[in-house]
């Protein structure tokens, strides 16, 4: 069952709020699972846009973000050989009106032995990723990460 906002994972969003609220970039992007438009009768979508287009003051300034319409897009309509769909958030700081990519036209959809079938071999490791990936274990036993 999905919970929406009562969902651990659905409380992230606002995280992502908060760091955009607190970092000020000049963009973002936020992809996030189709469902997110209708979790809580579409009340979860319509808080997180009006979040992150709250105006910001910082050191004697205001700061907003443009929001584009969210659209849900396909990996697949853009030449990912991978059936995806995902809602895509957009907002600058710059009033710019951001302009979702045009689907592509190819006819017949890439495989993914077309898109990475033909990569070389890696390279062996380094001697330091070698050493470093032995600590792995222990060090997320004894910190949790």
């Amino acid at each position: 069952m999905r919970k929406g906002l009562d969902d651990e994972r659905g409380k992230l969003l606002f995280e992502f709020v908060r760091i955009v609220r607190g970092t000020l970039p000049f963009g973002f992007v936020l992809e996030n699972v189709t469902g997110l438009g209708s979790w809580d009768s579409g009340r979860a979508l319509r808080l997180l846009i009006n979040e992150l287009s709250t105006p910001i003051d910082y050191d004697g300034q205001q700061y907003s973000y443009t929001i584009a319409e969210p659209q849900v897009l396909n990996a697949a309509d853009y030449g990912v050989p991978q059936y995806r769909e995902r809602i895509v958030i957009v907002g600058n700081r710059r009033n710019l009106m951001f302009r979702y990519p045009k689907k592509t036209s190819k006819k017949t959809q890439p495989t993914v032995w077309s898109a990475i079938g033909k990569l070389p071999e890696p390279e062996p490791p380094s001697e330091t990723a070698v050493r470093v990936s032995r600590t792995i274990k222990g060090r997320r036993e004894k910190h949790g990460y």
